[in-house]
């Protein structure tokens, strides 16, 4: 928690160390009569640290350069920052009431928008001095701008007001695709009970009924009918090779022979 507090405070006496520094060169600047460097130098020391006194210097250093409208916009701002007692606010009030007769008070209402430009320079203040003539103030809100012209005379006051565009109609969202609903998986037929189980023999039984105990045996099923269309030759290596027969001898010959000669 220490090394990470001493981060910041480090920082910032390196910036209080360098604001100190801008403030004594705008001192010579001054005292050399070189005021727009002075003025520089004084807006500098106030960027890096902050503080009226060098918010003062600046003032007095842009009147004596000739800046009247910056020099009374840093009046105004010191004005706005010292203290009710601070030392230098009569004399600060009273140069901004000199100033502001050769100037133009613009007060900017300006609500809704993020940046407001006059003459190209980003306004911080609700009102700020002008030199007498025409001026552009431009508004930002986002990518929209809106743009319109101050004009006035010296030591007058005007209002300009700038009305912020409603912001631009939410696109439609898309509707969302309805999903495809999942088809339901088939569910497996259950198998018969009959089946035999794939790894036991498979046994035929016979069609007809069993045979009772004490009778004879069943005959054996008759042959199928030949078919009705015309037989089909069997090929020779499906026919059974035919063995030759030799016809049975005849007795008539030597019956002949054992004859007696009857005689003449």
């Amino acid at each position: 928690m220490t090394l990470a507090a001493a981060g910041p405070a480090q920082a910032q006496d390196e910036a209080r160390v360098e604001a100190a520094k801008a403030f004594g060169e705008g001192e010579k600047a001054f005292a050399r009569k070189d005021y727009a460097l002075a003025a520089r130098r004084f807006e500098e020391a106030y960027r890096l640290a902050p503080h009226p006194n060098a918010t003062w210097n600046e003032a007095r250093a842009l009147k004596h350069a000739g800046e009247r409208a910056r020099a009374a916009n840093a009046y105004a701002k010191y004005l706005r920052d010292a203290a009710p007692d601070a030392h230098d606010r009569s004399d600060a009030t009273r140069e901004l009431d000199d100033l502001a007769k050769q100037l133009v008070l613009v007060h900017l209402v300006t609500p809704g928008f993020d940046v407001v430009l006059l003459d190209d320079q980003r306004v911080e203040a609700a009102s700020i001095y002008v030199d007498p003539g025409r001026h552009a103030v431009e508004g930002r809100a986002g990518e929209q701008v809106v743009r319109a012209e101050a004009k006035g005379d010296p030591g007058t006051t005007v209002e300009v007001t700038l009305t912020a565009p409603p912001p631009p109609a939410p696109r439609p969202r898309p509707r969302p695709r309805p999903r495809p609903r999942p088809r339901p998986r088939p569910r497996p037929r259950p198998r018969s009970r009959s089946l035999s189980h794939p790894l036991l023999p498979l046994r035929l039984l016979p069609a007809g009924p069993p045979p009772s105990s004490g009778s004879a045996p069943a005959s054996p099923p008759s042959p199928p009918p030949p078919p009705s269309g015309p037989a089909s030759t069997p090929s020779p290596s499906a026919a059974a090779p035919s063995i030759p027969t030799r016809p049975p001898r005849t007795t008539t010959r030597a019956a002949t022979r054992c004859a007696a000669p009857t005689p003449s």
